[in-house]
């Protein structure tokens, strides 16, 4: 008969979230690490400048949607008069509502440029140990999608520690 205890924390193999050359390592093999430590630092700077190019693009939006509104309001104000004819006043309106989905995507790709950046500092999931890193500064590393990036460093968790063992049924 087995006697098993299962472990709360599973070892955790750490694998990047985004692609890049290792640029630091913050930790000795087998070292105790807290949930949060920095364990790798991944080159931010390609991730900032395509952060800062969807910043400028979404400013761009904006500004755009901020015009097209005005533009709008004039319409509408003419239309009041019958001034115009509905049809400015239509395509005023689908300005302003294009505008306003390109804002909201500039605004995903601002969010998913922040996430790149953010995933820059990789840390660790759980308390633990360190096992022997398996990736040196330098390094080029891919991401981890699907389990198919290469793992930098296990983690096993070992508070508390969990052991199995065999115990013979006559013993039991």
């Amino acid at each position: 008969q087995v006697v098993s205890a299962l472990p709360k924390q599973w070892p955790v193999q750490v694998q990047a979230q985004v692609s890049g050359q290792i640029t630091s390592r913050n930790f000795q093999d087998g070292a105790d690490v807290k949930k949060g430590d920095v364990l790798f630092t991944i080159d931010p700077k390609p991730f900032q400048a395509l952060l800062d190019q969807a910043q400028g693009q979404l400013a761009q939006a904006k500004s755009q949607l901020v015009l097209d509104q005005i533009t709008l309001q004039r319409q509408q104000n003419l239309r009041a008069r019958n001034v115009n004819s509905p049809q400015d006043l239509d395509l005023a309106q689908g300005t302003v509502n294009s505008d306003d989905a390109k804002v909201k995507s500039a605004e995903g790709a601002v969010a998913s440029a922040q996430w790149n950046v953010d995933n820059c500092n990789i840390r660790s999931p759980i308390d633990g140990r360190t096992g022997l890193r398996l990736v040196d500064v330098g390094n080029m590393v891919s991401s981890g999608s699907g389990g198919s990036g290469a793992v930098l460093v296990t983690i096993q968790g070992i508070d508390p520690i969990y052991t199995d063992f065999t115990v013979a049924e006559p013993d039991l």
